[in-house]
């Protein structure tokens, strides 16, 4: 007879139980330190079933089933989740799909969340046949070096399969500004410029930054940070 969702999840929550009674005041610190450590699997396997399952329901038309347009949505309905991490997984979840060990390797707790998200960051059109016959060296990467590490080793994987970069045109077509206004009023953004308008973007704000630079300098009042000139010189602009 087949094991229901709710009876396995259950199981999954008793276990959670039993680990929170290891956060204890009396702990030694060579427990604190295996704790700590071997924790971090676990996080990484119970974020790979939530990508897995936003993938599952996205696949198998829930939002449709519920007459809403995402299943971000659909969860936020029966949760408290903020729908943002739901798609969030939703999307991961659609691209890990894609690529068998690094699928597998993210549900077994080999390689966390931040790794799968920088393998989908260098994927490309001209990347991702090469992205995907090397799955093993990549998961053999994000398991055997220190994150950082990892990190320039992925860069030096994609300078070897996409020297060139982006074509001209792609990168146009991925220009693209995004920005939303907080309760308190301020304002939170990301934006992308194809390399001509970054040169361009680069320049306008770097000269009307130094000029800020020099006037901190030669005033009386207290310097700002360079992301503070950077904003103001934005808004002079």
């Amino acid at each position: 007879m087949a094991v229901g969702v709710g009876e396995v999840l259950a199981s999954v929550h008793a276990a959670l139980d039993e680990a929170e009674s290891l956060i204890r005041l009396d702990v030694s610190a060579a427990d604190a330190d295996v704790l700590v450590c071997d924790v971090q699997s676990v996080r990484a396997r119970v974020e790979a079933l939530a990508c897995a399952a936003a993938h599952q329901a996205d696949t198998a038309g829930v939002a449709l089933a519920h007459g809403v347009r995402r299943v971000s949505d659909r969860v936020a309905c029966v949760t408290p989740t903020d729908t943002a991490v739901v798609r969030r997984d939703t999307v991961l979840g659609d691209w890990v799909a894609g690529f068998g060990q690094f699928s597998a390797a993210f549900r077994s707790g080999r390689i966390h969340r931040e790794h799968v998200r920088a393998f989908k960051r260098v994927e490309n059109p001209r990347t991702r046949q090469r992205l995907f016959e090397h799955q093993e060296l990549l998961v053999g990467f994000a398991e055997s070096m220190p994150f950082e590490q990892f990190i320039q080793a992925l860069r030096y994987w994609l300078l070897a399969a996409d020297p060139d970069g982006a074509e001209p045109r792609e990168q146009v077509e991925r220009r693209g500004l995004s920005f939303k206004k907080r309760a308190d009023g301020t304002v939170v953004g990301k934006f992308c410029l194809d390399a001509v308008a970054g040169r361009a973007f680069t320049s306008a704000v770097g000269q009307v930054e130094q000029q800020l630079f020099r006037d901190d300098a030669a005033g009386d009042g207290p310097a700002r940070t360079t992301t503070q000139r950077r904003a103001d010189a934005l808004m002079s602009l």
